[in-house]
């Protein structure tokens, strides 16, 4: 009878058993590698789809007009950034939607045509170049204001007929302080019986005979017909400018606050900014508070 050795036996199937478990390990090893690497696919893939999305879920493009879809993580709610969203889609309405890729060029189409001589002349409104731009800005005045102005002077202010020209959904055009006439830029800062108002008292207080005004136009240029002239005219020039951003802030406190603005208390408000900035941003601005209230800025 054949004599068994049952400790060979065993060698043999731990062996078996570890070969296995390397084996399945192999085979385990691929396979995460694998998954990693269909997960990097995925990731790759999926933020290319965010990346595409990200460059045209913004606007759309239909019958040649644009369309906003916004993904807000928290939609404006208060006025100044109800009053930025306006504005960014107004500006948004001159953008064209071309398959090509963007680029940067000046306003004469070249490319490499831009330089800083080039701007300052746009600014002053240079003849020679194609774009002519009137209007001047005050020196003792904010930026903002004159930034205002600027836009005021080109139309590139949301007012409600020009959100209803670029396609933009709103109740109405209707002027929220009359009631009664189209809301343009030239009703709010001169047509209307409110801005009349105001005008009436300012030119008053300035000792200006009240003009005709009927465009933005006549505004920034009303001071050059006023009879005034030396610091007086450049006085002029900036209280204008005060009064139709002061204006505007009036409109927007009655289309999104629902506030409707005093002809007395508005004009109070502009006395006070303009004596406060001319005296502290002019270097000639030396007034005292009985000599501004009186005009008298000599």
């Amino acid at each position: 009878m054949a004599e068994i050795v049952p400790v060979d036996v065993a060698e043999t199937t731990v062996s078996d058993v570890e070969s296995e478990v390397n084996n399945a390990e192999a085979k385990v090893d691929v396979e995460v590698e694998k998954e990693s690497e269909a997960e990097k696919v995925v990731a790759d893939e999926t933020q290319q789809v965010h990346e595409k999305e990200g460059e045209v879920d913004r606007l759309s493009a239909h019958n040649q007009s644009l369309g906003f879809l916004w993904e807000w993580n928290r939609a404006p709610s208060i006025p100044m950034e109800l009053d930025e969203r306006q504005r960014l889609e107004l500006f948004l309405q001159s953008v064209s939607l071309e398959d090509n890729n963007d680029g940067w060029v000046w306003f004469n189409g070249r490319e490499n045509d831009f330089s800083v001589a080039s701007v300052k002349r746009w600014m002053r409104g240079s003849n020679n170049e194609a774009v002519t731009f009137g209007f001047k800005w005050s020196k003792w005045v904010p930026t903002k204001c004159n930034i205002f102005m600027w836009r005021a002077y080109l139309d590139r202010l949301p007012t409600k007929t020009a959100l209803i020209k670029r396609r933009i959904m709103i109740e109405n055009n209707i002027c929220d302080w009359c009631e009664s006439n189209e809301e343009t830029i030239e009703h709010i800062l001169t047509g209307c019986a409110f801005s009349m108002g105001v005008w009436t008292a300012i030119t008053t207080w300035c000792k200006v005979p009240r003009s005709f005004v009927i465009h933005v136009k006549d505004l920034v240029e009303m001071q050059d017909y006023s009879g005034v002239s030396g610091n007086k005219k450049e006085v002029l020039h900036g209280v204008i400018i005060i009064t139709c951003w002061r204006l505007w802030r009036a409109r927007n406190d009655k289309v999104f606050s629902n506030k409707m603005p005093n002809v007395t208390d508005l004009v109070a408000d502009i006395k006070s900014l303009g004596f406060l900035w001319y005296k502290y941003r002019f270097k000639q601005g030396i007034v005292d508070w009985d000599g501004w209230i009186s005009f008298d800025v000599m």
